[in-house]
Order: C-alpha cells, then sequence, then structure tokens
C-alpha cells in the first residue's frame, strides 16, 4: 500500500472534496458517467444522495455511507478524517 500521508495533508484533502463536488460532477458527466455509487465513505455522502437528487448538472449517487469493520480504531485512524469517520468498529 502506498502512503503518501506525509505529503498530502488528509484533512485538507477531505474538505476540499466535500466542499467542491462540482468539478467531480462534471469530469462524470463528460465521460459519459451517469450514476455513481459510493459503497463505502463519509456519512456527508448520503446527504450529498439527497440533495443532489435533483440537480442536472450531477450524476444520480447512491451512497452506502461508512464501511463497517472489526479493525480495531487504532488501524481505523489511517482512514478516518479528524472529525468523521469512513470505517466504523463494529466492536
Amino acid at each position: 500500500m502506498l502512503d503518501i500521508r506525509d505529503s498530502i495533508d488528509y484533512s485538507e484533502m477531505y474538505s476540499f472534496v466535500k466542499n467542491n463536488p462540482d468539478s467531480y460532477y462534471e469530469t462524470y458527466l463528460r465521460t459519459g458517467v451517469t450514476a455513481v455509487y459510493d459503497v463505502g465513505g463519509f456519512l456527508w455522502t448520503i446527504e450529498r444522495q439527497q440533495s443532489e437528487e435533483n440537480n442536472l448538472n450531477a450524476p444520480h449517487i447512491a451512497a452506502a455511507g461508512p464501511l463497517l469493520t472489526g479493525i480495531p480504531n487504532i488501524e481505523l485512524s489511517k482512514f478516518n478524517a479528524e472529525k468523521e469517520k469512513q470505517m466504523l468498529n463494529l466492536s
């Protein structure tokens, strides 16, 4: 696994992706992608799915929310942002 966290600030990248979806939407639609299935992500992806449903400039979004796992929380810190979790421990 390639770990580039020492050169890219994960929290900064996470914040950009969350707050600037339009460039991703445009890229999807220009390449013919009209539906996106997010099978594991942050809780806000579910909110985005609902808020963008009638946006003609966005693909259809289906989001599952955070992934569920048995991996210990200390290991999950590699994947989760400071304020929100992309992966949740079941235990």
